[in-house]
């Protein structure tokens, strides 16, 4: 791997306008030049569209048919089109699930980048995240799989499990456990912010009611947010308070 490793950040979505024009602001304002974010946007009933200021290094797939009834098969089938229908512009060296509800800090990539050159794992994580529940910010263990980055081949080699629950992350995260190639930093501030019950823009969390078969439905129906179709990257003005308040508060 060199020494500026292609980072892809993965981010499925169902609708969820405010979030993805969040998480797309957070991911321009990343200080790790060699980044590519890839949207796939899972709502058929209306599209949604980059602005015009939106850099290349962004890259959003509409789907247009496919129904998916889990989690294990969208991630399978949004590996296939990097793998196989080459919507990017080269193969990643390395993956981050840039989950559209969470919260990426400007170092986040940089920092786990360095981290796994540096320790020579497959994955690396920071130990701890901070957690926005409500309206409370609080520092706590880090379980949330987006926080981490994995060396690709990983992914491709593993997959995805396609249960209809929380747990489509699992096959690598086992190959990961089982033959020992997970770095846990114990000294490294978090990067990485999880939401629960947000109270300023209130959304369905899939892993809320991760053993319920109607999961996927009852996800699909409470995101449907479109707002008006054009993702347009929050103002960096307004991430750096959000960045600050959850730092000073946790």
């Amino acid at each position: 791997m060199t020494d500026s490793p292609f980072v892809l950040a993965i981010t499925p979505t169902f609708g969820r306008h405010y979030y993805l024009e969040r998480s797309v602001g957070m991911f321009l304002q990343q200080d790790y030049a060699n980044k590519h974010m890839l949207i796939y946007q899972n709502c058929t009933d209306k599209h949604q569209t980059l602005s015009n200021d939106i850099p290349a290094n962004v890259t959003l797939v509409n789907e247009t048919i496919k129904r998916f009834n889990c989690l294990g098969e969208l991630y399978t089938h949004i590996f296939d089109l990097i793998c196989n229908q080459c919507v990017l512009p080269k193969c990643p060296d390395l993956i981050i699930f840039w989950d559209d509800d969470d919260i990426f800090f400007p170092e986040h990539i940089s920092t786990h980048v360095r981290g796994i050159l540096k320790h020579g794992k497959k994955s690396y994580k920071i130990e701890k995240s901070y957690l926005l529940a409500g309206t409370k910010a609080l520092t706590t263990t880090n379980v949330i799989e987006p926080s981490w980055i994995i060396d690709a081949n990983v992914i491709y080699e593993t997959g995805f499990n396609i249960n209809a629950d929380a747990r489509h992350h699992y096959s690598w995260i086992d190959y990961l456990y089982k033959h020992n190639e997970v770095y846990f930093d114990k000294e490294t501030p978090p990067t990485f912010c999880y939401t629960w019950n947000n109270a300023e823009r209130p959304i369905f969390k899939h892993s809320g009611n991760a053993g319920n078969p109607e999961n996927m439905r009852n996800y699909k129906a409470a995101s449907k947010d479109h707002g008006d179709g054009v993702i347009t990257p929050m103002d960096k003005g307004l991430l750096m308070v959000l960045f600050d308040r959850i730092r000073s508060e946790a």
